[in-house]
């Protein structure tokens, strides 16, 4: 009983360490778009609207 206790407590651990790892990484890409189209010149959608217009790009491409 005890060994599955640790061994659920281990893996939840490891899961809990992955999905904030995850959001963390999300979290810089996030930023790291939201920089670029900041800075950018061509598109002024892109600038001023910054990862909303990237997505908006990307629903505009997929219909």
């Amino acid at each position: 009983m005890q060994e599955s206790f640790e061994a659920t407590l281990t893996v939840l651990q490891w899961l809990t360490t992955t999905f904030i790892f995850a959001i963390g990484i999300g979290l810089l890409v996030i930023a790291g778009m939201y920089i670029r189209d900041v800075t950018q010149t061509k598109s002024a959608v892109r600038r001023y609207l910054s990862v909303v217009g990237r997505f908006g790009f990307l629903c505009e491409h997929l219909f």
